[in-house]
């Protein structure tokens, strides 16, 4: 009966511990879940700015080509031609940043989701095998009381009321 006692309390253990690591891996989804769509959000805003500065430059360059910029300003539209260029290859760069960011993200949240999901599986095992020792103690307990065995004796500790000296 006492093996059985102290399987049950071996698998109690087991669960709580299983329950603690399927809560810690919850919480590390949701952590890499959020982080995720953050990185999916600057993705988002690293390629708008990108956009911006390419249709900057092509609108520079269609007024240019067309005509539009006097001779004189062309010294002027060719430096602002530089300069959305430069531009625009910084956003490229900020944008292949933010991407690699993303990948690194989705790894995470890859690992993060599997982690969760052998947290939760290993969790049931614990509750399963907390059921079956809890049955086997049951059982171990109705196997002594058709035995008639007498009821184990608990001492009571002696720092409490009542309890002998």
């Amino acid at each position: 009966m006492n093996d059985e006692r102290q399987r049950r309390e071996q698998a109690r253990q087991l669960q709580r511990l299983r329950a603690l690591r399927a809560e810690r891996a919850q919480r590390e989804r949701a952590e890499a879940q959020r982080a995720q769509q953050q990185a999916l959000a600057a993705v988002r805003a690293a390629e708008a700015e990108f956009d911006a500065r390419r249709q900057a430059l092509k609108a520079l360059l269609a007024a240019r080509n067309g005509g539009a910029v006097a001779p004189r300003w062309q010294a002027c539209a060719e430096a602002r031609r530089a300069a959305l260029d430069e531009a625009a290859e910084r956003a490229e760069y900020a944008l292949l940043d933010e991407q690699e960011a993303l990948d690194a993200a989705d790894r995470r949240l890859d690992r993060a989701r599997a982690a969760w999901r052998e947290a939760l599986s290993r969790r049931q095992t614990a509750d399963e095998a907390g059921r079956d020792a809890l049955a086997a103690w049951r059982r171990a307990l109705e196997a002594a009381a058709e035995r008639e065995d007498p009821a184990p004796r608990i001492q009571t500790p002696s720092f409490l009321p009542g309890a002998p000296r």
